[in-house]
């Protein structure tokens, strides 16, 4: 009998530990789409925008993720030296979100370059 209650607590164990990866995984992943959608819409900007860089944002809510905010962080790396507009920017898209209540926050970074 005690080697059955021992199987079966060691099998609810593993249940309650692949349960909590597979909710971390999905929030991982829930962040990279955000983080990808979020730097496309970005580099869409720069590119169309021939002289502005983006404006920072802080912790705005993304719309259609009601537990997720977003920030983006644009700074200049280079400029063109004849027009003075950015031809290389660092961008830093940082994904906050709680997770067993607690803030947390991903961060992905990318560089663009305009010819």
């Amino acid at each position: 009998m005690g080697v059955l209650v021992l199987g079966i607590g060691g099998v609810l164990a593993i249940f309650f530990a692949a349960a909590d990866t597979h909710r971390r995984a999905l929030t991982e992943t829930t962040t990279a789409i955000i983080a990808d959608s979020v730097i496309a819409e970005q580099r869409a900007a720069f590119n169309r925008n021939r002289y502005g860089e983006p404006l920072p944002i802080k912790e705005e809510p993304v719309p259609g993720y009601e537990l997720y905010s977003c920030s983006v962080l644009p700074t200049a790396v280079g400029r063109d030296p004849q027009t003075g507009r950015t031809t290389h920017l660092y961008l830093e898209v940082v994904v906050h979100y709680q997770h067993r209540g607690q803030k947390r926050r991903a961060v992905y970074r990318t560089v663009f370059f305009r010819e």
